[in-house]
């Protein structure tokens, strides 16, 4: 009986001096995902089976064994294997660890997922900004984590590292009395290197001043600082050391803190308020919270004990934003 050559874009397979798997295989290009159920719809597709009724597969391709195969048409290789166009495309699969190949350590990390309810993923981006972190030791590509990775899984997971790594201990700790909710996540903000920053941010000189927490500008600029990533290009920006108690604990005695004079103050910032009473007079600074301003008044408070104060706007000088880490960074 006459041989018909194959159909579904492979063609004559016969002669062609190649191995007929690889070169079916190729031609398949399987990949992950669904395949259609409709016979139909890929009667190009191909089911290669050896002659003991063997499904077999190509090189690094995995092949479902358990795949429902529909022939349409039939042919024949040399050595008695045959081909089959398949109504269902076997699926190739993601690498996971059999339950007999996962490590004490991937074991626990899945119980503890299971008891919390929750994936990988989400855990992961808990930790870090790379969402695969967990999934990589799940899986084994990163064989050995770091100590201080395994800490923190270890605190996203609600265990212990002792638990984590030599399965000491109780899987989950009792919860404290009163603890708290975790209301944090990463950030994703590096820090500059020190040695890149330009050193160019004036320091003013201060002196204490009069009650009320006031402090003076005194003999100018006495040092120069890094430049924060956020003040590159701000030529107006300065800082100064607080002196006083009134702002404790938000502005502590010592503290550095970065102004920058062209930036808008909203209600709640800190801010310095520079103001003159005489014209002799010296010029006294406080740093508060900005309350409220009118055309005639400025109003700010202090914590430390609380207050609230008024400055005439006739004698302010000035008032000016004081950067948070956030302004300080970009975010």
């Amino acid at each position: 009986m006459k041989r018909e050559p194959l159909q579904g874009g492979i063609g004559t397979l016969e002669g062609r001096g190649r191995d007929p798997t690889r070169q079916i295989d190729e031609q398949l290009r399987l990949r992950e995902g669904s395949a259609p159920r409709s016979a139909e719809a890929h009667a190009g597709g191909l089911a290669i089976r050896g002659g003991n009724g063997q499904q077999l597969s190509g090189e690094n391709t995995h092949v479902d064994h358990n795949a429902e195969i529909h022939p349409l048409v039939k042919g024949e290789l040399k050595g008695g294997t045959s081909v089959e166009p398949a109504g269902k495309i076997p699926l190739m699969k993601k690498p996971t660890l059999a339950p007999d190949e996962q490590s004490p350590l991937v074991r626990r990390i899945l119980e503890r997922l299971d008891a919390l309810q929750t994936n990988a993923t989400a855990v992961s981006l808990t930790i870090s900004d790379n969402k695969d972190l967990l999934r990589d030791i799940l899986n084994g590509r990163t064989k050995n984590p770091r100590t201080d990775t395994i800490r923190k899984v270890a605190d996203a997971l609600g265990t212990t590292v002792e638990w984590l790594m030599e399965g000491d201990g109780e899987p989950a700790p009792a919860p404290l009395a009163g603890r708290p909710t975790s209301n944090v996540r990463m950030a994703g903000v590096k820090a500059p290197v020190l040695a890149t920053l330009a050193r160019d941010v004036p320091v003013m000189g201060t002196a204490a001043g009069s009650l009320g927490g006031a402090f003076q500008f005194e003999g100018g600029v006495v040092d120069y600082v890094a430049r924060p990533p956020a003040l590159v290009g701000a030529k107006n920006a300065y800082s100064m050391y607080v002196e006083g108690s009134s702002m404790v604990p938000e502005h502590n005695p010592g503290d550095l803190r970065f102004i920058h004079p062209d930036r808008k103050a909203h209600i709640g910032d800190s801010v310095v308020v520079t103001a003159k009473y005489s014209e002799h007079g010296p010029y006294e600074s406080f740093i508060k919270h900005l309350v409220r301003r009118t055309e005639t008044k400025l109003i700010v408070q202090q914590l430390n004990p609380p207050a609230t104060i008024e400055f005439d706007m006739q004698f302010v000088a000035s008032v000016h934003k004081v950067l948070t880490m956030n302004d300080l960074f970009g975010v």
